[in-house]
């Protein structure tokens, strides 16, 4: 959040809201003041995500596509003030282009490959190839 101004807002796509919910982020430091900005949304229960990790079933990746984007494009039909998104999920990285595409350029999509690149590429300079021309 620190790098947000106060208009900006934060969603969040989890697996389970009830498992990580606001005493999360209180316990984890956030400020106060920016915990109002922050909307967490879990996968819907019995949804493809949940029939996946908790039954066990087919993988499917285009309903599991449409579901994530269904929940991200609800989150900004509740907070169009969102401007970041983060997917917090292990399983939700291979649909954040789809999301990103279904929400346009106003959002930001994030997850945990988003992140380790990041933290990585200040770690190892890469030099674009067409900079060596």
């Amino acid at each position: 959040m620190a790098i947000l101004s106060p208009k900006h807002e934060l969603g969040v796509l989890t697996y389970d809201s009830s498992r990580l919910h606001r005493g999360h982020l209180e316990s984890a430091g956030v400020d106060p003041a920016a915990l109002d900005r922050i909307y967490i949304v879990g996968a819907p229960v019995g949804g493809q995500l949940h029939r996946v990790v908790r039954e066990n079933a087919l993988y499917d990746h285009d309903l599991m596509e449409g579901e994530l984007v269904q929940m991200a494009k609800q989150l900004l039909q509740k907070q169009p003030e969102v401007s970041v998104l983060v997917l917090e999920c292990t399983q939700m990285p291979p649909f954040a282009e789809a999301i990103q595409r279904h929400l346009g350029n106003k959002v930001q999509v994030y997850d945990v490959c988003s992140m380790v690149n990041w933290f990585y590429g200040g770690l190892v300079r890469r030099v674009p190839p067409s900079w060596h021309a």
